[in-house]
């Protein structure tokens, strides 16, 4: 992963807070982290808007699986559920044919027990 550190300098930084030396803040460092959270997806629903058919795609450097997926209305209403066991064929195919145009809420949960929420865009 890459990071990037920048470092903040506050040069002049007691002349705009004057009290800082009084408070026995004169020897804090300042700096600042930034990260690259840039990862790759675990998971991606392709095509996504969908009209008939979406494909849910487990990213191909992870070794987790999908157990069970689970479509579910933006109010929260579950439309579809599906699941898998670990020896099952991970090329998955959400039938969406039926849903009204709108946005959806998939639930992907994998074999080490974490779950990832994808929204699915029906046209």
């Amino acid at each position: 992963m890459k990071k990037f550190i920048l470092y903040i300098m506050l040069i002049g930084f007691f002349s705009f807070a004057p009290n800082a030396m009084a408070h026995g803040m004169e020897d804090l460092p300042y700096a600042v982290e930034l990260s690259d959270q840039t990862q790759p997806e675990k998971v991606v629903l392709s095509p996504n808007p969908a009209n008939t058919v979406t494909h849910i795609r487990v990213n191909s450097t992870s070794q987790l699986r999908v157990t069970e997926v689970a479509v579910y209305s933006v109010l929260g209403s579950q439309l579809l559920q599906k699941s898998f066991d670990a020896m099952s064929d991970q090329n998955i195919q959400l039938n969406v044919s039926s849903f009204k145009k709108g946005k959806y809420l998939v639930k992907i949960m994998f074999s080490d027990g974490t779950t990832e929420v994808k929204t699915l865009i029906k046209q």
